[in-house]
C-alpha cells in the first residue's frame, strides 16, 4: 500500500491477502536519531519534575500535632445535687490551683514577681465570674497625672 493510509478503513474480507503489520521493535529501529532525542528529553523533563515534588513533599513536609479535646458526659438522669457537688469541687479545686499560684509567685525575685502576677491576673480575668478566687480583685490601669492644670471654663 502506497501513501499514508486512509483514515477510514473497511473491513478486510477473508480471502484479501493480509498486510503485516511491524512490531514495536522493528517501529523502534527505524525511528530517526531526532525523535529518540526528542523522547529522551521529555523522559527527562517528567523525571525532573516529578523529582522536584518528590524532594519538595519530603522537605516542607509540616509536622502534625493532634489537639485531643476531652469532653465531660454525664448521663441524662444526673440530679441538681449532683450538679452542685461536681460545680463546688471544681471550685475548690481553682481555688487550691490559685493558692498555689500566688504562693509561687510570692517566692520569685522582685523583677520577676511583676510579669508573674500579670499572667496571674490575665488567667483569673479570662474565666467566668463563678469560677475566679473570692479574694480575687482585678488590677485596676494605672491612669497618668495630667501636668497642666484644668482650663477656666470661658465665659
Amino acid at each position: 500500500m502506497l501513501g499514508p493510509k486512509p483514515i477510514v478503513v473497511p473491513p478486510r474480507l477473508p480471502w484479501e491477502p493480509v498486510e503485516v503489520e511491524p512490531t514495536w521493535r522493528e517501529k523502534l529501529r527505524t525511528l530517526p536519531r531526532s525523535r529518540w532525542v526528542i523522547l529522551g528529553l521529555s523522559f527527562l523533563v517528567t523525571a525532573v519534575i516529578v523529582f522536584g515534588f518528590v524532594v519538595d513533599a519530603r522537605k516542607n513536609m509540616p509536622t502534625r500535632t493532634l489537639t485531643l479535646r476531652y469532653f465531660q458526659s454525664w448521663p441524662a438522669t444526673r440530679s441538681d445535687k449532683d450538679i452542685a457537688a461536681d460545680r463546688a469541687a471544681e471550685k475548690a479545686d481553682y481555688a487550691r490551683q490559685f493558692a498555689e499560684s500566688r504562693a509561687y509567685i510570692a517566692t520569685l525575685p522582685p523583677a520577676e514577681q511583676k510579669a508573674a502576677r500579670d499572667q496571674y491576673n490575665a488567667f483569673a480575668a479570662s474565666l467566668g465570674p463563678s469560677l475566679r478566687p473570692d479574694d480575687y480583685v482585678a488590677p485596676k490601669p494605672i491612669v497618668p497625672v495630667p501636668n497642666a492644670a484644668p482650663a477656666a471654663p470661658a465665659k
